[in-house]
């Protein structure tokens, strides 16, 4: 079921953004989706983690959108970059563990 409005004004906030973007309350999964009807049907874009609608939702969306393709990239090498970081020290930590173990010093 397309929502043509609600409390907090989601939807027109999201039509602000994109003017195709629609919000879906998929009642069998029981979840809003934010997405676009193409040909008739609804395509859903992203699914919204929260029970509600409220201001996540827009800020998520426009999070995720391909505006943003250029920090979500950079925030997403940021992170790898962390993780083989935190790897790289549990492996020296595991290594020396392993050799005071071996050697008895």
């Amino acid at each position: 079921m397309i929502l043509k409005s609600d409390v907090f004004g989601i939807t027109s906030r999201l039509r602000r953004l994109d003017k195709k973007y629609c919000i879906n309350w998929n009642k069998r999964k029981r979840r809003y989706e934010v997405g676009r009807v193409i040909k008739g049907r609804f395509v859903t874009d992203l699914v919204v983690p929260y029970r509600n609608l409220d201001v996540r939702t827009v800020l998520l969306v426009n999070k995720s959108s391909v505006k943003n393709f250029n920090s979500i990239i950079r925030d997403c090498e940021r992170h790898n970059t962390k993780l083989r970081q935190s790897n790289l020290n549990e492996q020296k930590y595991q290594l020396n563990y392993d050799l005071k173990l071996h050697f008895k010093y």
